[in-house]
């Protein structure tokens, strides 16, 4: 994959934007069996990639958006069982990369019947700043609401040579049948560095509701990290079907602290 930098038609409009308040805390999601080796080391850390041909730590904006073992079926191997990880939207280290989308899915032509042709990956790469992502809210969802629950402002009113912000938008307001999943419009970070997991960095964590009674668990995310326990329950599915029980879970965690704005 080249390292082209962003294309300035889309990043530069999107950072034309008043970015959303408050910011919404990062996600990462993995396994439980990945998630034994994270509570032994305490810290994320960047793996191989296949699309960059570098090793990147993949975080999302402010939603659990990552479903992990999607080739995996019906099965009540808790190896499986996926786990999300809600992180201090200033703790984590710039990105390298950030994307309005699911990078994968971009490069495996997913969402291609939105885009022109000619328009690559690089065209919709955002400004690697702290606000980007909160401006894409502003942008194409309006509020931190909205886009958690993938909903797409009607009418943004978009500028006519602002070709690839009208292809966003198409691909984040379809309502039709697709072959992909909330990752289109849930905004992408790729960190170069791992993050080391501490009190304040960790702001709670989405785990299946036999786990949170573990003396590790206990030990480490509710003592050490200070975290919240956001326990969902499982059952014998498929590991991406538990992640619409994360996104229940985080849901109410982001309501009850305000992060969807306060109750008149």
């Amino acid at each position: 994959m080249s390292d082209d930098k962003p294309s300035q038609d889309f990043a530069a409009f999107v950072d034309l934007a008043e970015p959303t308040d408050p910011p919404l805390p990062l996600t990462h999601t993995t396994d439980l069996y990945r998630f034994r080796s994270i509570l032994e080391t305490r810290t994320l850390q960047p793996r191989p990639c296949k699309v960059f041909g570098e090793s990147l730590l993949y975080l999302f904006y402010g939603r659990p958006a990552y479903r992990p073992n999607q080739r995996v079926g019906n099965t009540s191997q808790n190896a499986y069982r996926p786990v999300c990880l809600l992180l201090g939207p200033s703790t984590a280290p710039p990105p390298r990369r950030a994307y309005p989308f699911d990078s994968g899915a971009f490069a495996g032509c997913v969402f291609e019947r939105h885009m022109h042709n000619d328009m690559e990956l690089s065209s919709f790469e955002l400004f690697p700043l702290p606000d980007s992502a909160r401006k894409v809210v502003s942008t194409f969802f309006g509020d931190n609401r909205a886009y958690y629950h993938g909903q797409a402002r009607p009418d943004p009113r978009l500028p006519n040579f602002q070709f690839e912000a009208q292809s966003y938008h198409s691909l984040v307001a379809d309502k039709a049948e697709t072959p992909y999943d909330g990752r289109r419009g849930s905004v992408e970070l790729q960190m170069s560095d791992e993050i080391k997991l501490m009190r304040q960095t960790v702001l709670a964590v989405a785990l299946p509701n036999d786990f949170c009674d573990e003396a590790a668990i206990l030990e480490t995310i509710v003592k050490d990290w200070g975290a919240d326990l956001l326990p969902y329950p499982s059952y014998h599915a498929s590991p991406a079907e538990d992640v619409r029980g994360i996104f229940d879970v985080v849901a109410e965690y982001l309501k009850r602290n305000h992060y969807f704005g306060r109750a008149p």
